[in-house]
């Protein structure tokens, strides 16, 4: 990873919406109906990402679309109270706020989930106007793949024209290949072991092959995590991996990710030592699981 450029915030464009998530109090099978719990908690890997490096004492601003609906001024009222800069928000009229529903397992496991997130397709366009007027002050361009292909290779060829560092997230393994337009830009992947499979076409077992893989293919660098076994930062000029200290069984690991995303990004910006940005990274995902974050 690259130092980010200039002094500015942190532009994080993507998905801002509602997280339900659904666990279940025993193993889950298709077809059942099972006692569990249901919660709501703001979610979205850009709103993720923009609170966590706010919490980590980062500037950060979030480009997205939340409905003009009780929903959405809940969301923006959190957001803002939390010290994310949402003034690039769009509001639309024509959809609810998007909302993501997870269903979990007894120990934490994701089953399933769906996403809709038709507020952010049906405003795409006024996002990458929003964000394109924002570059040019921006510290590094953050993107998730809840965003079209060709919404992120437009706004990631004007952070690349600009000296901006791209950085991307595929969200999911099925939203992966959006990213490939953008390799030729040398951006960061942060990616899950899947994900980085889905990107590369690859079969790697380990989040170090599968970071080199990216690298590989243009990636400026990748970082791979692989749920609680090492994370790996590859570059191509060095490779760095970090463990995690425990594994915590039993707990949720949704939204761990983004946890992790938001303190690397944070610790890069700050220090010129990758090993340690990724260890602290490792341990913020392990802080967000136990503290209820993820759960």
């Amino acid at each position: 990873m690259t130092a980010p450029q200039g002094q500015g915030p942190f532009l994080c464009v993507g998905a801002a919406l509602w997280d339900v998530i659904a666990r279940a109090g025993h193993a889950v099978g298709r077809g059942d109906d099972l006692p569990g719990t249901i919660s709501r908690r703001p979610g979205g890997v850009a709103l993720n990402v923009a609170v966590g490096l706010v919490s980590s004492g980062c500037d950060a601003q979030l480009c997205s679309v939340i409905g003009a609906d009780p929903e959405g001024d809940t969301l923006l009222e959190h957001l803002r109270a939390l010290g994310v800069d949402c003034s690039p928000m769009v509001r639309t009229d024509d959809t609810e706020t998007d909302r993501y529903v997870a269903i979990e397992d007894a120990t934490g496991d994701l089953v399933a989930a769906v996403a809709s997130v038709q507020a952010l397709e049906a405003r795409m366009a006024d996002v990458v106007t929003a964000a394109m007027s924002l570059l040019p002050d921006a510290r590094s361009l953050f993107l998730d793949a809840n965003l079209q292909a060709g919404a992120l290779e437009q706004i990631a060829d004007r952070a690349h024209a600009l000296g901006v560092e791209v950085i991307a997230n595929p969200v999911s393994p099925t939203r992966a290949g959006a990213l490939r337009g953008l390799l030729t830009l040398k951006p960061t992947l942060i990616t899950n072991l899947a994900e980085a499979n889905a990107i590369s076409g690859g079969t790697a077992h380990d989040a170090l092959s599968a970071a080199r893989a990216l690298v590989e293919l243009g990636a400026g660098s990748a970082l791979v995590t692989h749920g609680g076994e090492p994370s790996a930062l590859a570059t191509p000029e060095a490779w760095h991996t970090a463990a995690p200290s425990a594994v915590l069984a039993g707990v949720s690991v949704t939204g761990a990710g983004d946890a992790f995303i938001a303190e690397f990004l944070a610790s890069a910006s700050r220090y010129s030592n990758p090993q340690a940005a990724l260890e602290q990274a490792m341990e913020a995902a392990m802080r967000a699981m136990q503290s209820g974050i993820g759960a």
